[in-house]
C-alpha cells in the first residue's frame, strides 16, 4: 500500500502526490488533510512520523503558514523533526543563502522554538479532537441542524396527495411491504423484495436502497452534479432535503 500511493510509512499524515499521473484515489484521500490538521495535534517522541514545515506540532499552527518568507527558501517542505534537529541545534535547510530579512526570520523561529527537543525511541503521536470518536467527527462536520417537522411541508396543494401519502406512510413505517405483512401476521412468500430479491423488504429498501431504486437517485445525483450519499431513512431524507443539506 505504502509504495503503491506513494506514502512514507513513518509519516502520521501522508503527502500529495503532484505529478499529472498516479494515484487518483490517494490524491482524493489527501486533499482533506487541511480538515484533519485543524482538528489534530503532536506529540514529539522520535520525530520520524512529524513534518517540521507541514504539521501542526505547535500551538501557535503549522510553520509553513506562520514564517512564511523563509519557508518558500526551504530545500525539502516535507522534512520531518527528526531531521531538523542536529545535536541541541536545529539544522540548515534552505536552497540558497538566505538575506538579511530571512535570516531575522529564521532567528525569530528559533527563537520561538525554545529548546530542541529530546528524541527517544517512541514513534510520534497523533491526537485528532482529543477524544476521537465517529460520533465527534460527523457532529463537527455536521454542526448544528435544525429540526424539522415533515407533517407541515408533507400536506400542500402543489403535492399529488398519493405522493403525500406514500410518504406519510413511509415516516410511519405503514407501508406494505414484506417485512410489515410478515409483522401483520399475513402470509407472504418471502420477506425478501420482489425487485432485487437480496435485501429484506422495509420501506427504507424500496424507496432508497433496493438496487433498482438506487438506479434512480443516481441518476437525479448525477444531473445535478452533485455527490452526496443517500441517508440511512426515509425521515432524515426528507429533512436533508428541507435544511438544503445538498448546497
Amino acid at each position: 500500500m505504502n509504495q503503491k500511493f506513494k506514502v512514507d510509512e513513518d509519516l502520521l499524515i501522508p503527502t500529495v502526490d503532484d505529478k499529472p499521473q498516479g494515484s487518483s484515489l490517494w490524491n482524493n484521500v489527501a486533499r482533506t488533510l487541511k480538515d484533519i490538521h485543524s482538528f489534530s495535534n503532536f506529540t514529539i517522541k522520535n520525530g520520524r512520523g512529524v513534518r517540521f514545515w507541514a504539521d501542526k506540532w505547535l500551538d501557535r499552527g503549522c510553520l509553513k503558514d506562520i514564517f512564511l518568507v523563509i519557508f518558500k527558501d526551504v530545500k525539502d517542505k516535507n522534512i520531518s523533526v527528526e531531521y531538523m534537529i542536529d545535536g541541541n541545534n536545529w539544522r540548515w535547510n534552505f536552497k540558497k543563502n538566505i538575506n538579511a530579512n530571512e535570516q531575522l526570520e529564521w532567528d525569530l523561529l528559533r527563537r520561538d522554538l525554545g529548546q530542541v527537543p529530546e528524541l527517544s525511541n517512541e514513534e510520534d503521536e497523533m491526537n485528532i479532537l482529543n477524544d476521537f470518536s465517529t460520533k465527534n467527527c460527523y457532529d463537527s462536520l455536521v454542526g448544528e441542524l435544525e429540526h424539522c417537522d415533515f407533517q407541515q411541508f408533507l400536506w400542500r396543494n402543489n403535492i399529488p396527495h398519493k405522493v403525500s401519502f406514500l410518504l406519510w406512510a413511509g415516516f410511519q413505517n405503514a407501508i406494505s411491504t414484506g417485512v410489515m405483512l410478515n409483522h401483520r401476521v399475513v402470509q407472504v412468500d418471502s420477506e425478501l423484495c420482489i425487485f432485487c430479491d437480496a435485501e429484506r423488504e422495509t420501506g427504507e429498501h424500496m424507496l432508497m436502497h433496493c438496487s433498482y431504486s438506487f438506479d434512480v437517485w443516481d441518476y437525479f445525483i448525477k444531473a445535478f452534479k452533485i455527490s452526496w450519499p443517500l441517508p440511512r431513512t426515509l425521515q432524515e431524507l426528507f429533512e436533508a432535503c428541507f435544511v438544503n443539506v445538498l448546497h
